[in-house]
């Protein structure tokens, strides 16, 4: 709950991947807290490097904010982003952060976008209530049309990065 140092260069350096998320009614961890984190992240690169930071940090972390989903889960919106093959989820790298992880550190590949699932009541055995794509920060699902239970009616779009709410200095030390 306290790992505030942004400096992630020894992850970069060893080739390292790194996801993170979290959801916006986690009652835990303050999804807030989490983006100004990766905001730091995004600072620090810049301090060493000499291309902009956002690109820099998102070669190796990627961040991803999941609508309405609880902590690591549940919640009254996207209920998951795990691959739960049981409930009509497909375990692959478009459904599951793991497998998401594990593709991007075997085969290099950075995912654009985790399809996050809502289950009916947060149930996954009552079925799937819709699926939405959750797109790696500064981008949001915009809605494009069609059936908005449907992960296909929306696509990543970049959204201003806007004066996140930080913590005061000295709760980072």
């Amino acid at each position: 709950l306290n790992a505030n140092n942004p400096d992630l260069s020894g992850l970069k350096k060893r080739g390292g991947k790194l996801l993170m998320y979290t959801g916006t009614a986690d009652p835990l961890v303050p999804f807030q807290d989490t983006l100004n984190y990766y905001e730091r992240v995004v600072q620090d690169q810049q301090k060493t490097l000499t291309e902009p930071g956002l690109a820099q940090t998102q070669d190796f972390f990627r961040y991803f904010l999941v609508p309405g989903m609880g902590h690591c889960g549940g919640g009254p919106g996207l209920n998951t982003i795990d691959g739960i093959p049981a409930a009509g989820v497909p375990d692959d790298s478009r459904h599951d952060v793991l497998a998401a992880l594990v593709k991007w550190v075997e085969d290099g590949t950075a995912p654009d976008e985790i399809i996050a699932t809502g289950f009916v009541d947060g149930d996954a055995a009552k079925g799937i209530r819709f699926q939405r794509p959750v797109c790696p920060y500064p981008k949001f699902p915009d809605y494009v049309g069609g059936d908005w239970k449907l992960p296909s009616s929306y696509r990543c779009v970049d959204h201003p990065r806007d004066e996140v709410l930080a913590p005061a200095k000295r709760y980072l030390n």
